[in-house]
């Protein structure tokens, strides 16, 4: 997936790839860079999944909440190649071991967009 956005001091306009978990009309990124910051507030972004564009408002959170590991276990079961960045580990039935997902939403932003 693609995220385009504006930038929140510079108003430049960025596009940023990442890996994406997609529930719903909900849209789940995570990442380590400083790139979330432009989205502390509510922000209107576009994203591009797969050769169709989508408008959105993107929110960034920690990922360490209760609740938000929980996305991201589930992001890291639909997403297994990212698995090896974050230490995150399986279990005999596929399933994310959730102490190691723990651990690594630690440091790690959620990003949270709703699909208009």
């Amino acid at each position: 997936m693609t995220v385009y956005y504006q930038g929140r001091k510079s108003g430049k306009s960025y596009a940023t790839p990442v890996s994406y978990y997609k529930t719903g009309d909900m849209v789940y990124c995570f990442t380590n860079g400083v790139w979330w910051h432009n989205f502390k507030d509510p922000k209107e972004v576009e994203l591009r999944i797969r050769g169709q564009l989508y408008e959105g408002t993107a929110i960034a959170e920690p990922a360490r909440t209760e609740s938000n590991t929980q996305v991201m276990a589930r992001y890291f079961k639909a997403v297994r190649s990212d698995a090896k960045f974050y230490g995150v580990t399986y279990d005999a039935k596929g399933e994310p071991n959730m102490r190691t997902v723990e651990r690594a939403a630690y440091g790690m932003v959620m990003i949270a967009v709703s699909l208009l």
